[in-house]
């Protein structure tokens, strides 16, 4: 499964690549955070769905590498910004492998998304509401399909003083930090983490391409757009 999401994924210009086994993460050197995740999931794997919460936790080899990440209890989480997974973790339900291996790493891929790499702060109301709906159309899609469904799920720190046009509506994002770039100091590390003020979603089927695209704040706007106008924005190109 891993092998053919790889052939239609764009990997070549990967910053830090990790390999969940049931999906993958592009993480990010310089803003300490997953860019984009990808993983397949089939008919069956929905049927099989296990749900289940647990609790978060640092992704042991990022810390190894001494790459940066968010702690699971980091002060940024609180008021405004929930921990949002990029892979939803009920997407992973239907494996959840408890043993570990050599290293002391689960290599279950639900466990895989509760680690920190896989997190990035998300607005609390967009979190539980239209993102929340669109994890579900996702599952949907799936279940519609008798062949392997492959997601990608992404996020970028846009400077919004610029306009975008989506539908030929102006569709610009009002936020509590003025439209900008939000940009959070970690006071233990003094790291400048930039927040995604911008998240997407790709859904690829043998028949159709969905594409979606939203802000990252309480006004809770998704928009579905074209995949070549998403390229453009985030200037990444992320099938093959």
């Amino acid at each position: 499964m891993l092998t053919k999401l790889i052939k239609i994924i764009n990997i070549k210009s990967s910053e830090h690549l990790i390999n969940n086994g049931s999906f993958l993460i592009n993480y990010s050197l310089k803003f300490g955070r997953p860019i984009w995740t990808a993983y397949s999931l089939t008919r069956n794997d929905i049927l099989n769905q296990n749900g289940g919460r647990k609790r978060f936790v640092i992704d042991k080899r990022l810390k190894t590498q001494q790459i940066y990440q968010l702690e699971p209890n980091s002060k940024i989480f609180g008021k405004h910004f929930s921990r949002g997974h990029l892979v939803p973790a009920f997407m992973m339900s239907h494996n959840k492998n408890n043993l570990l291996n050599s290293n002391g790493i689960h290599p279950s891929p639900w466990y895989r998304t509760f680690q920190m790499s896989n997190v990035i702060p998300q607005n609390k109301k967009f979190n539980m509401g239209k993102w929340h709906m669109l994890e579900y159309f996702t599952k949907k899609i799936i279940l519609q399909n008798n062949h392997n469904v492959y997601v990608i799920v992404g996020c970028e720190s846009q400077n919004f003083s610029k306009k975008f046009f989506f539908s030929e509506k102006n569709f610009e994002t009002i936020d509590f930090l003025h439209n900008y770039q939000m940009v959070w100091v970690d006071d233990k590390s003094e790291y400048f983490y930039y927040i995604p003020n911008i998240m997407y979603k790709v859904i690829i089927t043998p028949y159709e391409v969905y594409c979606y695209i939203g802000t990252n704040d309480s006004n809770q706007i998704i928009q579905s757009v074209s995949l070549d106008f998403l390229e453009k924005l985030i200037n990444k190109k992320l099938i093959i």
